[in-house]
């Protein structure tokens, strides 16, 4: 699931918050991947626990 184009994923066992933005020309095709930890979750957090966290935070202004 995509919130407002944020994606959860994990890496080393910590949820992130992701989105493909406008790298105001970064890199060969202007685009960069903008990444977040997801707050407030245990090691055991499911993805849809991911994808709840990122709604809470986007709602707190967090993610934009």
């Amino acid at each position: 699931m995509s919130f407002f184009g944020w994606t959860a994923e994990q890496r080393g066992g910590v949820w992130y918050a992701r989105k493909l933005v406008d790298g105001g020309g970064y890199g060969s095709t202007g685009a960069v991947w903008v990444r977040k930890a997801i707050t407030g979750l245990g090691r055991d957090a499911t993805k849809r626990d991911a994808e709840r966290g990122i709604m809470r935070m986007y709602r707190a202004g967090v993610l934009n």
